[in-house]
C-alpha cells in the first residue's frame, strides 16, 4: 500500500463503521464514540468528511 492509499482506506473503514454505529448510540455510548473519533483524528491526523 502506498501512504495515501492506506490513509484513504482507513478513512473509508472508519466512515463505514461510524455510519453503522450512529443510529444505535445514545447517552454514554455516544460520548465514548465521540472520544474515540477525536482520538483517531488526533493520533492519525484523520478528519472524517461531513456527509451531505
Amino acid at each position: 500500500l502506498q501512504h495515501r492509499q492506506g490513509i484513504s482506506q482507513l478513512r473509508a473503514f472508519l466512515r463505514e463503521r461510524w455510519r453503522g454505529q450512529r443510529p444505535l448510540l445514545w447517552d454514554l455510548p455516544m460520548a465514548q464514540a465521540e472520544l474515540l473519533e477525536a482520538m483517531h483524528c488526533g493520533l492519525f491526523g484523520l478528519e472524517l468528511e461531513k456527509s451531505d
